[in-house]
């Protein structure tokens, strides 16, 4: 599972380097569309792990 997530940690990295690189977007909007990502990813973590929690439970 680690495996599966630094892979794709490493592709997005990658493709944030590669928006910067070909200079389709700007650094700020790079760095804003990381920090959404890491906000949604937190949250999406947050309300799986309750889910899981609540139904180990019952």
């Amino acid at each position: 599972m680690k495996a599966l997530a630094n892979a794709i940690l490493l592709l997005a990295l990658l493709v944030a380097f590669s928006r910067l690189y070909l200079q389709v977007h700007w650094p700020s909007d790079v760095a804003a569309g990381g920090l959404v990502a890491m906000f949604w990813t937190s949250i999406v973590t947050v309300f799986v792990s309750r889910f899981q929690r609540s139904a180990r439970s019952r």
